[in-house]
């Protein structure tokens, strides 16, 4: 009978997860500006951070997150991506990027 019952239980959880009945939450993509820090290990990429004025966030190495880091070390740009949560630290998925042209200061002449 217990078993008759564990296996009722594993066929309603497998049958609400396979046919879609519970719902994520939706992510909400952000932008976000600031300065990429690249830490390689025998020339592979680890890790690639994006820094703000507010937090920093850990990209992940997809292959966007791969080309950010092998073309916008030490860059200042502008992602796109969605950002979760993991412990105390914060991901980004980036889903585009451009880097962020710096304005030339004009020196006024006496």
């Amino acid at each position: 009978m217990k078993v008759a019952g564990i296996f009722a239980m594993v066929c309603l959880l497998m049958s609400t997860t396979a046919f879609g009945k519970t719902k994520k939450a939706k992510a909400t993509e952000i932008k976000v500006k600031g300065i990429v820090t690249v830490t390689r290990d025998a020339g592979k990429i680890t890790s690639v951070t994006l820094t703000t004025v507010d937090t920093t966030y850990n990209v992940v190495l997809d292959s966007t997150g791969k080309k950010i880091g092998k073309t916008e070390a030490n860059s200042k740009i502008e992602a796109k991506g969605v950002v979760n949560h993991k412990g105390d630290q914060k991901w980004i998925e980036v889903k585009k990027f451009s880097t962020v042209k710096e304005k030339a200061k004009h020196k006024k002449g006496k």
